[in-house]
């Protein structure tokens, strides 16, 4: 089986500054498990928002569109997710 790097990193709109969160590592079904949370979350707010993607691309849009449906914790920031 792959194991892929999913990296997530807050960047600041102002300053363009970037902020790591996150780095996951695995195989497809494991960081699907490891954002189930964030794509639960995400398809509350966004149907478009899968909760099972079957690949990785899939993945990483999914989580980045499930961060982009919901509100940032921090004002004037958002999340950027991306495969290393």
């Amino acid at each position: 089986m792959n194991t892929y790097t999913i990296i997530t990193k807050r960047i600041r709109n102002i300053t363009l500054q970037e902020e790591m969160l996150s780095e996951v590592t695995g195989t497809l079904e494991e960081l699907v498990e490891s954002f189930q949370y964030m794509l639960a979350l995400g398809n509350s707010r966004n149907e478009k928002v899968e909760l099972r993607p079957q690949t990785i691309k899939k993945l990483v849009s999914n989580v980045q569109r499930a961060y982009s449906s919901i509100k940032e914790p921090v004002v004037g920031t958002k999340t950027k997710v991306s495969l290393q």
